[in-house]
């Protein structure tokens, strides 16, 4: 019920209906209307402001803080390049006398690698890498296949987080130096069919 309604309902004089308006402490005259006036602090308003403020300065620092972070980590790995097979993290694969044995060794179907010369010459001519961003060191490849195509995906290697001396602390930033990608190429042609980024 609004404040009209509420002095429409019930009868009285013009003294008794004055006193009700003076008693209605959410009613307020203005040009012969009444309307509502507000209840609601002046400071509500100013705290959402501030607030949205405070979090538009402290988001790009966020973000500088995570780039940053990422950069130190890639020039870690760009001054200590690796001549091991790396595993996330660039921890070199340990290398047992055991594992070298012809039946120990991981078995590629030799049809998969056809396709592996029409992905690196593509991938080495790609403008959209850097030239350490095609340095294999960087990826894991992968090979599969689809009734029609071999598949060739490079998975880049995650980052080492790195401790504040500057060292892997063990653990691993979800980013990395190269770009994950699959390409598709034609069993028949070897012609490219698809390419396509992960990340």
């Amino acid at each position: 019920m609004n404040c009209l309604s509420s002095l429409r309902a019930k009868r009285g004089n013009l003294s008794t209906v004055a006193a009700r308006l003076n008693r209605l402490p959410r009613c307020a005259r203005n040009d012969g209307m009444l309307k509502p006036v507000s209840m609601r602090p002046a400071w509500t308003s100013l705290k959402w402001s501030v607030l949205a403020l405070l979090v538009a300065i402290c988001m790009p620092a966020a973000a500088e803080s995570t780039e940053s972070i990422r950069q130190r980590s890639v020039d870690y790995v760009l001054s200590h390049p690796q001549v091991c097979v790396v595993t996330h993290g660039y921890l070199c694969q340990s290398i047992d006398e055991a594992s070298l044995q012809l039946n120990q060794q991981l078995a590629v179907p030799a049809i998969y690698l056809l396709a592996w010369p029409v992905v690196y010459a593509n991938f080495k001519s790609m403008h959209e890498l850097s030239d350490a961003q095609k340095d294999l060191h960087h990826y894991t490849v992968g090979f599969a296949e689809n009734e029609q195509n071999l598949i060739v995906i490079l998975n880049a290697v995650l980052l080492p987080a790195l401790d504040d001396s500057g060292e892997p602390n063990g653990q691993l930033l979800r980013s990395t130096l190269g770009r994950s990608m699959r390409y598709e190429i034609d069993r028949q042609s070897l012609a490219i069919v698809s390419r396509k980024f992960y990340r």
